[in-house]
């Protein structure tokens, strides 16, 4: 500014004064969250980006510089381009060891005195990709933790048999089925009968006789014998 001296004989003169305002540190650091992936995949690779910070300080030159910094692993905070940081993953995440992360962000300017410590909590969660066992427990979490079960095609018939089998285990079988004879076949109501060579020596082949009984255990075993008319 400029100062004008006069006296009384109108004499004056003039000087130039300026006046040079300094900061004071008074701002306290902001942190800025401009992306978070609240939910990432436990089989994410190290060196990951799961966030974007941005930091400001209304401060000036020093008072206005900031550093940011976390304790917590896997995580780190890698510097962008000015006053953004990216935060990364350092080593591999297991969701059955550990369900969630609860980060915390501390940005601190370089004046002095300085300013208490600007703190930013960020929770995060680790999400699986969905795993299907057949028979064995799943340790996952919500749809990852549904468990599917599937038959070969071949293995199918061999469940049913079996599950018929167990059926019967609670309902017992009642000896309600007459044997069937199936070979030799009855023509009509007449008796069955079977051409013999005349010349057949002893021990010789004459019929097969193939029956069957849909009762279930002893109610199905057959014994044989013949009456000769």
């Amino acid at each position: 500014m400029r100062i004008d001296a006069k006296d009384g004989y109108r004499l004056s003169s003039d000087s130039k004064l300026m006046i040079e305002i300094t900061d004071v540190n008074d701002n306290v650091p902001v942190i800025y969250r401009k992306s978070l992936t609240n939910s990432i995949p436990e089989n994410v690779s190290p060196g990951s980006e799961v966030g974007i910070i941005n930091v400001q300080d209304r401060d000036s030159e020093t008072n206005g510089q900031v550093r940011c910094s976390i304790q917590q692993n896997p995580f780190k905070l890698v510097p962008s381009i000015k006053n953004y940081y990216s935060l990364v993953t350092t080593g591999q995440l297991d969701r059955e060891l550990v369900s969630d992360y609860n980060i915390t962000i501390t940005a601190t300017d370089e004046g002095s005195p300085l300013c208490p410590p600007l703190k930013l909590f960020s929770y995060l969660k680790q999400t699986s990709t969905t795993t299907h066992l057949c028979l064995r427990s799943n340790p996952d979490w919500r749809q990852n933790g549904t468990v599917i079960y599937s038959l070969l095609p071949g293995e199918r018939q061999r469940f049913s048999s079996a599950q018929q089998q167990r059926d019967r285990q609670f309902i017992s079988d009642v000896n309600d089925n007459s044997p069937q004879i199936l070979y030799p076949a009855p023509e009509g109501n007449s008796f069955m009968t079977e051409l013999v060579p005349k010349a057949a020596h002893g021990g010789s082949l004459v019929s097969k006789v193939i029956a069957v009984d849909a009762d279930s255990g002893q109610n199905a075993w057959l014994s044989y014998h013949s009456q000769i008319h």
